[in-house]
C-alpha cells in the first residue's frame, strides 16, 4: 500500500509540476510541486539580462491573413524561439502579441547571463533567417525579427493577485530593452553596454 501510495504521490508531482511548467520558469514548477517553494506574489533584486524580440513588419501581415493563419505563423515562430531561448538557460516571460520577452538569469542566477542572452539573440536569428524562406512561400511573410537586450537589476518574481498571477521581471531595464526593440530593425539586436 505504502508503494502504491508512494507512485501516485510521485504522479501526482509530475503532473503538477508540468502544469505549472506551462505557465512558470521549469524550475519554479518543480520547487513549488515538491514543496519546496509556495506560489506567493513578491520577488527578489537580481541582476539579469531582458530580451524582446519582435516580427518586424508583422502588423500589415496580421491585417492581410486571418487570425487563424497569424496564430499558425506565430505558433510556428515561438516555437522556434522558445527552444533557443531554453537551450541557452533563458526562461521565456511571456508572448505580448507577436513579441517574445525572455530573461537569463532567473530564477537561477547566471554569473553570464548577458553572453547567455546575446548567443540566444544569435540564434534566433540564424534559426529565423533559416526558416524564412519556408514561411514566405507558405505565409507571405518575409520574416526577421528586431530584438533589444537590457542588462542590469531588475525585481523577479510573482506579479499580480493571488487569483492570478505571473513570473515576471519588473525594473528599467525591462523598458529599455523594450525600447531597443521597437528601434532595432529585422534582424538586428541593439543592446545596452554592460
Amino acid at each position: 500500500d505504502q508503494l502504491e501510495q508512494s507512485e501516485h504521490e510521485i504522479a501526482r508531482r509530475a503532473r503538477t509540476e508540468n502544469d505549472l511548467s506551462r505557465f512558470l520558469p521549469a524550475e519554479v514548477a518543480k520547487a513549488i510541486a515538491n514543496g519546496e517553494r509556495a506560489l506567493t506574489l513578491g520577488g527578489q533584486r537580481r541582476s539579469v539580462s531582458v530580451l524582446f524580440a519582435d516580427v518586424a513588419s508583422f502588423t500589415p501581415f496580421a491585417e492581410s491573413s486571418s487570425p487563424e493563419r497569424a496564430v499558425e505563423f506565430l505558433n510556428e515562430l515561438f516555437s522556434i524561439v522558445t527552444a533557443v531561448v531554453f537551450r541557452h538557460g533563458g526562461t521565456v516571460d511571456k508572448y505580448i502579441g507577436d513579441c517574445v520577452m525572455a530573461i537569463f538569469g532567473a530564477p537561477a542566477e547566471q554569473p553570464e547571463h548577458c553572453q547567455r542572452a546575446l548567443l540566444a539573440a544569435e540564434a534566433i536569428h540564424r534559426f529565423v533567417a533559416a526558416a524564412a524562406p519556408a514561411w514566405s512561400e507558405t505565409y507571405g511573410l518575409r520574416a526577421a525579427l528586431a530584438i533589444g537586450v537590457s542588462s542590469g537589476e531588475a525585481l523577479v518574481g510573482n506579479l499580480g493577485t493571488e487569483q492570478r498571477l505571473e513570473y515576471t521581471a519588473i525594473g528599467d531595464i525591462v523598458n529599455v530593452a523594450a525600447r531597443l526593440e521597437g528601434v532595432a530593425q529585422g534582424g538586428q539586436t541593439l543592446v545596452t553596454s554592460v
